[in-house]
């Protein structure tokens, strides 16, 4: 089951990687309005930004992290928009962790189905 977003989201910023082949992805972060709030990452990427992937999706906070940091530090030249002001806003936003949420989920669904099963 799929973590569900909080409206509303709010936008912390956009960073824009764009590799040595000419290959661009953007991506965005937000935080939802859950408790605990949840950082959502819409990505595009393509050729030139042709927009030929995209999606979104809620990402923990080491996830972030280790995209940020990697655009902050090895491929910095190769990035543009505000990763610094990005990753201190998400390490400040006492984020959950939707894989905790999906994983807490899965087991509840398997609990319900093992009782209903009990003989």
């Amino acid at each position: 089951m799929p973590v569900s977003k909080t409206e509303p989201v709010k936008s912390l910023g956009t960073v824009t990687y764009t590799a040595y082949d000419g290959y661009v992805t953007e991506s965005t972060y937000g935080v939802d309005s859950s408790s605990p709030p949840l950082c959502w990452r819409s990505q595009v990427g393509g050729k030139g930004l042709s927009g030929e992937c995209k999606g979104e999706s809620a990402v923990s906070l080491a996830v972030a992290k280790g995209q940020l940091d990697a655009y902050a530090g090895t491929y910095k030249s190769m990035v543009t928009g505000d990763v610094a002001g990005i990753l201190k806003a998400l390490t400040g936003a006492g984020l959950g962790d939707p894989d905790a949420i999906r994983e807490a989920e899965k087991k509840a669904e398997q609990a319900a189905y093992m009782a209903s099963e009990d003989y």
